[in-house]
Order: structure tokens, then C-alpha cells, then sequence
């Protein structure tokens, strides 16, 4: 399939999960960012890149701590939980679904901090976007990362002094421990 079409299917889809998002929750801060997939082969048809991601910035319910996975093969040290959606579900409930599979702790959604407008640069003349939306929620109990093919290595909870300083998301998580 032509990749500008491809890419034109890619940008309706995600226009429209980032308007459904912003009807649901309201106004929240957007901005864009380009990340490097030229790793990877750019999507043959629009069916191949899943229009969305979420993460989830879950914090104890004292608002201590905040919960991060480390990913051996991400470019952050530390990272909340998150990952891209499937069809059959919201895109708060794709941020849940993250946390139950990366820490084993059931999370409570409860705000949308934030949109991203991803585009995902293949080393092509065409991006592919892609909508990621950052969530605040809530979880506790102690983590561990369900065993399986794709486990976390890592999976830990973080007082708000002990934040890494290069955890995805930093400030967002700082603003969400202070408030």
C-alpha cells in the first residue's frame, strides 16, 4: 500500500482518538513529539499501527510514591507502566490493563494529565502518528512482574525524593507526588 496513504489513515484515526479523548476528560496539556522507530519497517497498511498508547503515572494512595517499570529495551531507565491498545477497549482502560500486566497491582484511573501527539519517524519522507495519553491513577499493594515471555525486568515503587532523574515523564511524576 502507498505509505502517504497509509500515513493519511494513520492521522484520521489518530485526530479521532485524540478528539474522543478530549470530549471524555476534558481540556488537558498536548504537545508533540518525534520518536526515532527507524528500526523497524514502516506500517504496510493503516491496520498495522494500533492508534493509540496510554500510561499510567499510578501513585500510592498517600501520593508517596510512584510506580515504575524498567524495560531493558526502551531508551529510559525507568518508566511508568503503559503500552499500545487493543480494539476492544478504552484508552483509560488500556492504561489500567498496562499496570495489571507490567506491576500485577490493579490501578484506578483517574484523571488525563496529558496528550501526546506521537510521530514515529521510520527514516521515511512519511511519519506515522500515533496518540499517546498520560494518566494519573491510583494502586497499591506490592509489586511484582507477572511471569511470561514479555515480563518486566524490573517493576518498583519510588518515594518522591528517589524519582530517577532520567524516568520517563519526570516532572509529570513530580507534579503528580506533589499534589
Amino acid at each position: 500500500m502507498d505509505p502517504d496513504y497509509v500515513r493519511r489513515q494513520l492521522c484520521v484515526r489518530a485526530d479521532d482518538v485524540h478528539r474522543s479523548l478530549l470530549l471524555e476528560w476534558g481540556q488537558v496539556p498536548d504537545r508533540e513529539r518525534t520518536v526515532d522507530v527507524s528500526g523497524y519497517a514502516f506500517p504496510e497498511t493503516p491496520d498495522d499501527l494500533f492508534p493509540w498508547a496510554a500510561v499510567a503515572l499510578a501513585t500510592d494512595s498517600d501520593r508517596e510514591r510512584v510506580l515504575l517499570v524498567r524495560h531493558e529495551s526502551h531508551d529510559y531507565g525507568w518508566e511508568p507502566p503503559g503500552g499500545k491498545g487493543e480494539p476492544d477497549e478504552s484508552v483509560s482502560e488500556t492504561a489500567r490493563r498496562e499496570v495489571r500486566e507490567e506491576t500485577g497491582l490493579m490501578a484506578r484511573i483517574e484523571e488525563l494529565v496529558l496528550v501526546e501527539r506521537l510521530q514515529f519517524d521510520y527514516g521515511l519522507p512519511v511519519n506515522a502518528p500515533v496518540v499517546q495519553a498520560v494518566f494519573s491513577a491510583r494502586a497499591d499493594g506490592e509489586p511484582h512482574a507477572p511471569p511470561g515471555e514479555d515480563a518486566i525486568p524490573e517493576v518498583r515503587w519510588f518515594h518522591r525524593e528517589d524519582v530517577p532523574e532520567d524516568a520517563q515523564f519526570r516532572e509529570l511524576i513530580l507534579e503528580e507526588l506533589l499534589s
